[in-house]
């Protein structure tokens, strides 16, 4: 099935790409972020609920500009050594290449809406070298986390306090110094319309997240 996605990824549509994206980071999908590469490994379930078919249905203001250079790429590990500088990103592993035009940024720092810390893989963390070593939860205060949704602020805010978000968005864990992230799982009310400590971003310097 890893090598069926990633057919996908590197074949489909740019629009195609985000559909398979956001329902791999779906709330009702399963194994989110357990392993590499987390864009590509998670289990869609029944429980998704027809993300696919509730997707790009409409004439609403995504959160991607559809019309110029992709929104999300896809990038195979880099054999060609001379070729390696022309990416910025871990040359051995698959990656993806995100680019919103607006997200928010968790500033908490107890990371308490994680849950369950065994949510986030730490050897994936560390094999990105995104974390050193694990030793207390306090370590994971480093990490940085982003809110990604589907749609512009002016469609999700709604969305989101109808309590109908949760096909919506996406959430990174990683490093913004570094650009290392991976998918984390979907904790139900981490919402930044409806929950404090998220600042909101526009992305006006086109930043490019390296999803692996």
């Amino acid at each position: 099935m890893l090598s069926v996605k990633l057919k996908l990824f590197e074949f489909i549509s740019t629009k195609d790409k985000l559909v398979l994206l956001f329902m791999s980071g779906n709330w009702g999908t399963t194994n989110i972020g357990s392993m590499l590469p987390t864009f590509a490994t998670s289990t869609i379930t029944s429980n998704t609920k027809g993300l696919n078919f509730k997707l790009f249905k409409d004439n609403a203001p995504y959160n991607f500009d559809m019309l110029k250079e992709p929104a999300v790429t896809f990038h195979p590990p880099i054999i060609d050594k001379k070729k390696k500088n022309n990416f910025d990103h871990c040359h051995d592993l698959y990656c993806l290449h995100l680019k919103p035009k607006e997200y928010y940024k968790s500033v908490n720092a107890d990371r308490n809406w994680y849950g369950d810390d065994l949510l986030l893989n730490i050897e994936i963390l560390k094999r990105l070298d995104i974390i050193q070593e694990y030793t207390t939860k306090d370590n994971l205060a480093t990490l940085d986390a982003i809110y990604i949704g589907l749609y512009e602020k002016d469609i999700m805010e709604p969305i989101s306090m109808s309590g109908c978000c949760q096909d919506y968005y996406i959430i990174l864990v990683g490093s913004l110094i570094k650009n290392k992230w991976i998918l984390c799982p979907c904790v139900l009310g981490t919402s930044p319309y409806y929950r404090g400590g998220w600042t909101y971003h526009l992305n006006s310097d086109g930043h490019v997240f390296n999803i692996y």
